[in-house]
């Protein structure tokens, strides 16, 4: 860049190759007189000295401001040995500059303007998306790093690869090349739906973020933030903490950067770091109530009610978490665990007016307009009668067959410690294989019931029952299917089921359909192991085509 503006702004005078000093004019000998009279600028330099942010134009020299606070001449300080006189010139010449050995220095040829090239790294710009300056090691590439970025932005990835690969030929760890080839890597499997070329993005963003000694902070902030998006995309959850982590070292003061750190820590799984990450934030910038909501999700998960309630409200002030439905269930829930009720119900109603839930008691997201929905099902009115009956008919032979098989099954069912323990048939409207070759007849059966076997939002499955089980209350994520539970043994137990405000007990090799949009609960006692076999297929009122 120091190049492009000495050769369009600085003309030294081709007569002589003594040195020169800056002015705000232009350029005179060290002995030379700055002229009283302010000269002319043209439109075009005048539009180069005010080019937007950052102001990459030379600086103007003490001699340069005294010149143009009085007009009088000023005598420049005068060298020990006296040199030839030449005026300045301030019009742009296509004459090239002369080195003080005397040899030619030809400036780049050049593709962009000034203004252009000052554009390309300033965000507030022409809104080009890869406003990242050459660092110092860049510089002797910047005329093929600028035209990889034109490429890149015209969306001529596979040319801006080639660029920034001709680049890495001569200075293998051009942090600048290293950085534009994970540009346009990612953008080449983004256009192809290439996972392993997305990798290859992720390789080189790290060698750029965390591996290069030569890249500034800046791009290797620049190319951290970059892997992030790379890694969340390919799941790779390690490589997005890392990630994080150095961003963080970087900018400490980023509240952003924290809060996107404790969610991977939880979405890792490492849900002591993360709690520790959000008292941290909630310490250091006490109004994010993002972060407030996530601390109160992680008391939640502790089962500590009492901690996570107040939270949870809280955090249910911030835009984006108050039209998330799960913090409204978290809280919900957590009011109900402290028997506060009305409380919880009036949040729910708080939901329901933000059209985040259909109903107090139906609370499911993920919903199809002008479906029938009650709570409960008489079997007559399902669509699916003659299926459901015959499920009623084979129960010996599902029951016979499961427990046969499962009794074979290390830690299955003989263990008493494997509570709400499933047998999966069919999941998402696909075949369970290895249980299904396990229990082949009830698989098949399952295979005539076409709702339940092309379900793609449900599943067919046998619950473990213990001797006591209690299921909390809680929604099912969609209102387009149905439920249909058989108790295939029972042992003299008692089992319970409440669908919104009714609590029905289910009996022994009797179906019943329920809705499971709505809010249910579910209760069993007994003295021996039980099983419940369930069943989700299609809303009868969806279209074929749905």
């Amino acid at each position: 860049l120091g190049l492009i503006y000495y050769y369009n702004y600085y003309q030294p005078s081709p007569k002589t190759s003594t040195p020169k000093q800056r002015t705000s004019q232009g350029t005179v000998n060290s002995t030379s007189k700055v002229p009283s009279k302010k000269p002319q600028k043209t439109e075009k330099s005048e539009g180069k000295t005010k080019s937007s942010k950052p102001d990459l134009s030379p600086k103007k020299s003490k001699e340069g401001e005294k010149s143009k606070s009085d007009k009088k001449p000023q005598k420049a300080p005068v060298t020990k040995k006296p040199q030839t006189e030449t005026k300045s010139k301030t019009s742009k010449s296509k004459t090239p500059p002369q080195s003080q050995s005397g040899t030619n220095f030809r400036g780049p040829d050049l593709e962009l303007s000034p203004e252009e090239v000052a554009a390309i790294f300033n965000p507030q710009g022409r809104a080009l998306h890869y406003p990242i300056k050459p660092s110092d090691a860049d510089r002797p590439y910047m005329m093929d790093l600028l035209n990889g970025d034109k490429f890149l932005v015209d969306g001529e990835y596979s040319k801006a690869l080639e660029t920034f690969n001709g680049v890495l030929k001569r200075l293998g760890q051009s942090p600048r090349a290293l950085l534009g080839k994970a540009m346009a890597l990612e953008n080449i499997a983004e256009k192809r739906k290439n996972s392993k070329v997305l990798d290859n993005a992720i390789e080189f963003y790290r060698k750029v973020g965390v591996e290069s000694f030569l890249a500034p902070e800046e791009i290797k902030e620049y190319a951290l933030i970059r892997l992030v998006g790379c890694a969340q995309k390919s799941r790779k959850h390690e490589i997005v903490i890392d990630a994080l982590e150095r961003l963080f070292e970087i900018d400490p003061k980023n509240d952003g950067y924290a809060v996107q750190l404790g969610l991977a820590y939880m979405k890792s799984n490492r849900l002591l770091e993360a709690k520790e990450q959000f008292l941290n934030i909630t310490a250091q910038w006490p109004d994010n109530t993002f972060a407030i909501a996530n601390l109160g999700y992680l008391y939640y998960v502790e089962k500590d009610y009492s901690s996570a309630v107040p939270l949870l409200l809280l955090g249910l002030e911030n835009e984006h978490v108050k039209m998330n439905h799960m913090f409204y269930e978290y809280a919900g829930e957590a009011l109900s665990k402290l028997d506060r009720k009305d409380e919880a119900h009036a949040l729910y109603t708080k939901a329901v007016n933000l059209k985040i839930f259909p109903s107090l008691w139906q609370r499911s997201v993920i919903n199809e307009a002008g479906l029938r929905a009650q709570p409960w099902w008489n079997i007559e009115d399902t669509g699916v009668e003659s299926e459901i009956r015959k499920l009623e008919k084979e129960v010996d032979m599902i029951r016979s067959e499961l427990f046969s098989v499962l009794d074979e099954e290390v830690g299955f069912l003989n263990s008493s410690n494997q509570e709400n323990s499933v047998w999966m048939l069919y999941s998402n409207g696909k075949r369970d294989s290895y249980n299904c070759h396990m229990t082949p007849k009830s698989c098949d059966l399952i295979a005539e019931f076409v709702s339940a076997a092309k379900c793609r939002r449900g599943e067919t499955r046998i619950l473990y029952l213990p001797t006591s089980l209690h299921i909390p209350s809680h929604v099912g994520p969609t209102n387009t299917r149905l439920r249909a539970l058989l108790p295939l043994k029972l042992s003299s137990g008692s089992l319970r089921v409440r669908v919104a405000q009714e609590t029905k007990e289910l009996q022994e090799e009797k179906v019943a359909v329920i809705d499971d949009s709505f809010e249910q609960e579910v209760w069993y006692k007994g003295n021996k192991r039980s099983a419940l076999l369930i069943v989700e297929f299609w809303h009868l009122d969806l279209s074929e085509t749905k």
